[in-house]
């Protein structure tokens, strides 16, 4: 049995010919049979013109091109860009404010270490 490539690897996309003048890409972290394993349809428009049908959802990539293995490589480039698990931004917390008086709170940097201390007043 093949192994399935990890979502989003370059290696998962494949540029399939179906006949002279249509192609589709396919994303092979699909079976087959899951909709989701077809991602574009090209068609040759004229001679030098390629029409793409983006049937993934939120592919802001260009629908002419002049080349097949352009559009392979545009989507490629898109998904190791844009895809893939980042690390949340940090929200720093704090303390809530003691009702008519003074609270304090410690700021820490990224690492954890105390960056210093933040004296709050309240009216």
């Amino acid at each position: 049995m093949t192994p399935i490539p990890k979502p989003h690897e370059p290696a998962s996309l494949e540029l399939h010919r179906i006949d002279s003048a249509n192609w589709v890409i396919r994303d092979h972290t699909f079976p087959e049979t899951d909709a989701r394993n077809v991602i574009a349809c090209v068609h040759e428009a004229e001679e030098d013109e390629l029409e793409v049908i983006w049937l993934g959802a939120g592919i802001p990539l260009p629908t002419r091109y002049r080349y097949a293995g352009d559009v392979l490589e545009d989507l490629e480039r898109w998904r190791t860009l844009n895809c893939g698990a980042q690390r949340p931004t940090r929200i720093p917390h704090y303390r809530p404010l003691v009702a008519g008086g003074v609270a304090s709170t410690s700021v820490s940097s990224p690492d954890g270490d105390i960056a210093g201390e933040i004296m709050l007043a309240s009216d």
